[in-house]
Order: C-alpha cells, then structure tokens, then sequence
C-alpha cells in the first residue's frame, strides 16, 4: 500500500481554537497549512508518482504538543482542528480556495478510514505527520 507522508512544523489547531478564531485568521490558517504541505513535494508535485486527485485512501494524523502542555487534547477537540489540514488536500473550489487537489474529497467515500493520534512532543519537537495509505489500485 503506497503512503505519502507530509510532516508539517506546527500542530493543526484544536477545535476550540478553531472555533474562536476571526474568519480572516482562519483563512490565513488554512492557506499557511496548503502551503507547509505543498512545500513537502517541492517540485515533484506535478511528476508525483500518484495518480491525483486519490480515489481512496486511510489518513492518519499524529500531532505533537510542546512540552509545556501537560495534558493531552480531547478526542472532538483533535479530530474537529483537522479541518484545515483536510481542506488542503482536497481539490479547490469556491469553498476551498486552497485547495492542492491530493485527495477527491474528504467524504467517507474517499477518506475511508481517519485516525488521530495526540502524542506530547519529543526531541523534534511540536509537529503534525500526515500519512495518506493509497488504497490498493486506487490513486497509484
């Protein structure tokens, strides 16, 4: 099963972060995330040996806190601050002009399987590492 692994030097925001933040923050927030993850295939994006957008595939996140946080997120709190980041996969459209076009769509129809995972930080720090699982004979 390919994967294609997208680490990102921040961790997505949480729910309740999310929810507060000023539509223009948002968006600033959502457009730094397509940026970060573009930024991991460099100029391979076009010659990328995916056939894109992906039909089907499982999404597992793993964010990692700074160690000045001493608990660990609520589940709806990690999974809801992960709009973003799905956003950025999707191909764009109106509603998500930033769109970079990895996955078909962030339904349960291509997405079939999400996992979150919160970890505090290590040695490399706060991060986020996004593992796409391109189905067998899907999206290769």
């Amino acid at each position: 099963m390919p994967e294609i692994v997208i680490e990102v030097p921040e961790p997505w925001p949480l729910l309740n972060n999310w929810q507060r933040m000023h539509w223009h923050k948002r968006r600033r927030v959502c457009q730094q995330w397509a940026w970060w993850i573009r930024s991991t295939f460099g100029y391979g994006w076009a010659r990328s040996s995916y056939q894109l957008p992906i039909q089907k595939c499982e999404v597992i996140a793993e964010r990692y806190h700074g160690r000045s946080r001493v608990h660990l997120p609520d589940w709806d709190g990690l999974y809801g601050g992960m709009k973003p980041v799905l956003d950025a996969l999707i191909p764009v459209s109106k509603k998500h002009p930033h769109g970079l076009g990895l996955i078909q769509d962030d339904s349960p129809e291509h997405i079939v399987s999400l996992k979150a995972y919160p970890h505090l930080a290590d040695d490399k720090g706060s991060r986020s590492v996004i593992r796409i699982m391109v189905l067998d004979g899907e999206g290769v």
